[in-house]
């Protein structure tokens, strides 16, 4: 039997033609090549990469592996797009005050400026502001909502809330900071973030024309800190009178009486002894044994004679003129006579000194009231009008620094108010604890933002 290769050769001699002889006799032409070309042809190595990829099946699948790779680097923020260089940024935080901050590229709070009447208290205390611009935004935020805390704007015996609202990065980190900073004051106040669109951002800021985070950004940096200032920019002045109204009211009067009050405390205490001083020189000069006057023996009497003086008296009238004179220079009254000496040592002489040295050492507001004429003669005494404290603005540089002695009358009222709240030690919050109330107002509530909603009106 014949083995499977002769078989195989067989059949394929049977199926194969033999060539003819002029095709088996021709000879073989071979092309010419250079010297060159003779040198030996060197193998190039071939690469296990180039095996896999080199094929149409091996450039898909590496097409299909740069993808994965893309999408996870992406996912992970290992790959650095174009835009994703630090950014300049904004932030809000809404309590009941509303205040709105400018970040740069490197995380630092710019500028902060006040979204309301509130916000105004809190950030009319220049020590306050110092500590929030030119901090990181996490640090910034948490001395914001502390001050607020401090003048009892966020209940920190009880639940309550803020709001953080972020324009060009997520306001993760700040709320997350604000939200250290309760847990660890051991009150349950939860925070909510949102993010807005630049247009929404700006309208909450009453920022105009701005397209992108930049230009907000700018914006918002080279504004004015006070609420009330920017709300006035515009306005005129016949409407000023109305707007300190509905802004202010009787506080705004009674703010204002207070600090018009404490800054002329100490010139109404000098003019009460310089005028005592004088009623005391004119009582010396009608008791005076020289005096050369039979009836009105006043030194305003006195003067208008004719009459000769003895060298000791010319020098009590010397004396007078020069007490009168210096009155006259610093407080810019001019007492005419012995009448109006009179009513002005009655005054002195009335309970209202005693009030006026009461409300020197504790201002009350309806104490000042019930003695209104005594205190304002008194003050005009000494040239000054606080009457006109209670009246309302009629020039917007009169109505801004109205508006300042209200918030720092504001400020410090609500710091003493709340001193004891505030400085209550209280034992820290978990984070499994804040967990669980998230959990019940979520379960009571149906949501965080119905929660803020519910507290935002009442």
């Amino acid at each position: 039997m014949k083995s499977w290769k002769s078989r195989w050769k067989s059949e394929l001699d049977g199926r194969i033609p033999e060539l003819k002889a002029e095709v088996l006799n021709a000879p073989i032409v071979t092309a010419s090549i250079s010297e060159k070309e003779k040198s030996p042809v060197k193998r190039e190595k071939t690469s296990i990469f180039s095996m896999i990829f080199g094929t149409n099946k091996g450039r898909a699948f590496a097409a299909a592996l740069a993808a994965v790779i893309i999408t996870a680097c992406v996912g992970a923020g290992l790959l650095l797009r174009p835009d994703s260089k630090p950014q300049v940024s904004a932030f809000a935080l809404e309590i009941n005050p509303k205040a709105m901050f400018s970040v740069d590229e490197d995380g630092v709070v710019t500028n902060v400026i006040a979204l309301n009447a509130d916000a105004d208290v809190i950030l009319a205390n220049d020590e306050c502001v110092s500590t929030i611009v030119g901090r990181k935004s996490e640090d910034a935020a948490r001395m914001f909502v502390d001050c607020a805390a401090r003048l009892g704007y966020v209940n920190l015996a009880a639940e309550d809330a803020v709001k953080v609202t972020g324009c060009g990065v997520e306001p993760v980190a700040v709320a997350e900071a604000v939200k250290s900073y309760f847990m660890d004051k051991g009150s349950y106040v939860l925070v909510l973030t949102e993010s807005a669109s630049v247009q929404n951002f700006c309208d909450l800021g009453g920022i105009l024309d701005c397209n992108t985070v930049a230009e907000a950004v700018e914006a918002l940096k080279n504004k004015a800190v006070s609420f009330s200032k920017r709300e006035v920019e515009s306005l005129a002045d016949a409407d000023l009178a109305q707007l300190y109204e509905e802004r202010f009211g009787d506080d705004g009067r009674r703010a204002s009486v207070m600090q018009y009050f404490a800054s002329c405390k100490q010139t109404v205490e000098k003019g009460r002894q310089d005028l005592l001083k004088i009623i005391e020189k004119n009582d010396e000069i009608e008791s005076h044994g020289d005096n050369p006057n039979i009836l009105f023996k006043d030194y305003w009497s006195v003067a208008m004679s004719s009459g000769d003086y003895t060298e000791e008296f010319a020098l009590l009238m010397s004396q007078m003129d020069e007490l009168l004179n210096n009155y006259k220079n610093e407080y810019g009254v001019e007492i005419d006579g012995v009448e109006h000496l009179q009513a002005i040592g009655s005054t002195l002489t009335s309970e209202i000194a005693g009030v006026i040295e009461v409300l020197t050492e504790k201002f009350d507001f309806e104490t000042f009231i019930t003695h209104l004429e005594g205190i304002v003669r008194m003050f005009e005494y000494v040239g000054k009008d606080i009457a006109a404290a209670l009246e309302a603005p009629s020039t917007v540089e009169e109505y801004l620094n109205r508006a300042e002695q209200f918030f720092l009358c504001r400020y410090d009222e609500m710091a003493d108010a709340y001193a004891e709240e505030y400085g209550k030690v209280r034992e820290s919050i978990s984070q499994s604890e804040y967990d669980r109330y998230i959990n019940n107002v979520i379960e009571k509530y149906g949501s965080v933002e119905e929660y803020w909603q519910a507290k935002k009106n009442n």
